[in-house]
């Protein structure tokens, strides 16, 4: 509908407009039949009835003006276009459902072997407090290797072990016991049997806490 339509139908619908409309054609109304009438009446009797015709309309009009139609409510839109407060869902989720977190992304080995199979790995001045100087070591898979141990810790007793995790209680090789220490400055050689494609885990079976590492055995 056309913004000129929409006006003239709320001139329309307007209370007082109506009952001024009444009104006059209420008076027009009886100014013809009065008119039409015989002679005898005269017009001090059609300014009378118009005078009534002219009451009755005023006070249609006092009625309607003291019960007034409700107004329209609207909502503000501020400069910027938003409503406020919001209609209905926002925000990057409108359907309510809960966002699942975002699946960390897979990480990569700690290192990778050289395709040597000899590696050495070593326990520098204060390894009981520093800890090795590798933190991680790295062969092949399906290859037989080998493991060199230097205690550069003058005077201080270590050892090198790997297991098959953390948790230490299956034990590959490398030392056998913390009584098969050995004491800086000095250094052993250990031999290993291939092991399956994985993560592994070494430490020092005295100070297992900070002289820790892994072990990787990629394909």
């Amino acid at each position: 509908m056309s913004p000129g339509a929409t006006q003239l139908g709320e001139i329309g619908s307007s209370p007082i407009v109506a009952a001024v409309i009444f009104g006059v054609l209420a008076s027009v109304a009886a100014v013809f039949v009065l008119l039409t009438v015989p002679k005898r009446i005269g017009p001090l009797h059609v300014l009378g009835s118009v005078a009534v015709v002219g009451l009755l309309g005023l006070g249609l009009w006092a009625a309607f003006s003291a019960n007034p139609p409700a107004a329209t409510t609207t909502t503000a839109v501020p400069a910027n276009g938003v409503q406020f407060p919001p209609v209905g869902p926002s925000g990057p989720n409108p359907s309510g459902q809960p966002v699942p977190p975002s699946a960390p992304s897979p990480s990569g080995s700690p290192c990778r072997p050289s395709g040597s199979t000899r590696v050495s790995v070593t326990a520098p001045v204060g390894a009981s407090v520093k800890g090795f100087a590798q933190a991680c070591l790295a062969v092949a898979a399906g290859k037989d290797f080998s493991v060199t141990f230097k205690n550069d810790d003058t005077g201080i007793q270590h050892t090198w072990a790997l297991f098959k995790d953390p948790s230490a209680t299956d034990r590959l090789g490398g030392a056998q016991s913390a009584s098969a220490s050995i004491t800086g400055p000095a250094q052993t050689t250990y031999q290993l049997k291939a092991l399956p494609q994985g993560t592994y885990f070494f430490h020092c079976d005295l100070h297992p806490t900070v002289m820790k590492g892994a072990f990787v055995v990629a394909g």
